[in-house]
């Protein structure tokens, strides 16, 4: 997110680049509704790229899961992979939080963009990527 914002400053743009809060997380995956995934009330395996879904993790073209999609047009909130948000899972043991579903954390459960795990910022895995947001400074 720095790197990202230095480069728009470099190129006289306004722009600040961050992670997600959680809450904005949670906004983006299921827009303003109640529903628990961006598609709807109930659990659909098949709707989303997770292991019930798919034999194993590999790439897959853009917007493959199309109804993998918020209210906000917000895509794979529910699978793919977890995403890294700007909040503590547990401060103490250093752990921040990754929200929504990964290839292989694909149940019900950890389906939902309200759910994530406690990682390591340091660790690596293909199941935790990120998806920053965009800031226009005023």
């Amino acid at each position: 997110a720095e790197w990202k914002t230095l480069q728009a400053r470099a190129a006289g743009l306004p722009y600040t680049y961050k992670l997600p809060s959680l809450p904005q997380f949670r906004l983006a995956g299921r827009g303003a509704t109640l529903w628990p995934y961006p598609y709807g009330v109930d659990f659909r395996p098949i709707w989303s790229n997770c292991c019930f879904a798919r034999p194993k993790p590999e790439p897959e073209p853009v917007l493959r899961y199309p109804i993998d999609a918020s209210l906000f047009d917000v895509y794979d909130c529910s699978g793919s992979a977890l995403e890294w948000v700007n909040e503590w899972w547990d401060q103490d043991h250093t752990q921040r939080f990754a929200a929504g579903g990964s290839w292989a954390q694909g149940g019900a459960t950890a389906a939902k963009p309200t759910s994530g795990l406690g990682i390591a910022p340091a660790s690596t895995s293909l199941e935790v990527s990120f998806r920053l947001i965009l800031e226009i400074d005023d």
